[in-house]
């Protein structure tokens, strides 16, 4: 069981065969880690805001496809900058949330 869970966190679109390429599986697995340390930056400074974690769309389960993943990376990534200071204070700084964006578009582009 533990071995699943390794390949699914690895390349969270591996069990659907024929939906992703290599390209896409790479780029969905660095937007994945980053919307992830996102979050994380916001449950440590907010952990029992509902409202804030609902913004950021922490505890939903990751998107099963390319085009969910996408939007919740938009999502996340939309909601950022009203958090600067704290996510900054977390390690989470601006070119990380631009580095989302971009694996966000070039995977639009794939």
């Amino acid at each position: 069981m533990a071995s699943k869970k390794k390949q699914d966190a690895a390349a969270p679109e591996a069990s659907a065969p024929g939906l992703v390429n290599t390209g896409q599986a790479a780029l969905l697995a660095l937007a994945r880690e980053l919307v992830e340390e996102i979050q994380g930056a916001i449950r440590k400074d907010f952990p029992s805001n509902s409202a804030i974690h609902a913004e950021f769309a922490i505890g939903q389960p990751w998107p099963s496809g390319v085009k969910g993943a996408i939007a919740r990376g938009r999502f996340v990534a939309g909601a950022a900058p009203d958090y600067r200071t704290n996510l900054i204070g977390r390690g989470v700084d601006v070119t990380k949330v631009n580095r989302l964006s971009k694996a966000l578009d070039d995977l639009e582009k794939e």
